[in-house]
């Protein structure tokens, strides 16, 4: 059984109840660091947010990654790929450097027609669990750990979905349990791209094939 631990494996875009997690056999091996990572992820995304704190606002760290369809389960085991190694894996890791604030919850923006499945977490990575608390509730991806805070000097869990769409910019909140104030919200971070609409994807085809045969024809005269 794969240790990668889902939540439901729903779509984005429908709305549902938290499910239970699931009973998963975890492999000796453990992953603690998504940043030991970054040189494999698509190019420029792989890296890391700095948020410095103030206020009731938690100081923290939220690393991403996506990669590309196959290589998450050459790095961390093809078990733990939810594709089966079809599709873009999106990677979060929230770290907390904060001296007093807990993180409670974290959410990534998510474009319509965005083909994203299967939310969950890598249970045999390190750190604290979401315990079965993630959704698509709409268009996004939450991580809610209202019941489980990510302590002073901790970590989450490296935090998964899949698309097969490539990935774009679009925001992200976190937030700690200093209130209601204490959250940031328009953060950057990868998420999936989205899908063209049929019509679109025809008239790009169609294009595309005028333009091989425009190229063909003025190799033609010019010879």
């Amino acid at each position: 059984m794969a240790a990668y631990g889902p939540c439901a494996g729903r779509r984005a875009g429908f709305l549902g109840g938290l499910a239970v997690s699931l009973v998963l056999l975890i492999p000796a091996t453990c992953w603690a660091d998504l940043a030991s990572y970054f040189s494999s992820a698509v190019s420029g995304c792989g890296g890391s947010l700095t948020l410095t704190g103030g206020g009731t606002k938690p100081k923290a760290r939220i690393e991403y990654a996506v990669f590309p369809a196959g290589v998450f389960g050459s790095l961390f085991g093809t078990a733990n790929d939810p594709s089966g190694g079809t599709e873009y894996v999106y990677a979060y890791q929230l770290i907390n450097d904060d001296t007093v604030r807990k993180l409670t919850y974290f959410s990534v923006a998510l474009d319509s027609g965005n083909g994203a499945t299967d939310i969950g977490e890598l249970a045999s990575s390190t750190g604290t669990s979401v315990n079965g608390a993630c959704s698509f509730p709409g268009t996004s991806a939450v991580w809610n750990y209202t019941s489980s805070p990510i302590p002073v000097s901790g970590n989450s869990k490296i935090l998964l979905f899949v698309s097969p769409h490539d990935p774009t910019w679009l925001g992200a909140t976190l937030k700690g349990d200093g209130g209601i104030t204490s959250y940031y919200s328009g953060l950057q971070v990868p998420s999936p791209s989205q899908a063209p609409e049929p019509s679109t994807a025809v008239i790009l085809s169609v294009a595309g094939v005028c333009f091989v045969l425009f190229r063909s024809m003025r190799l033609k005269r010019s010879r």
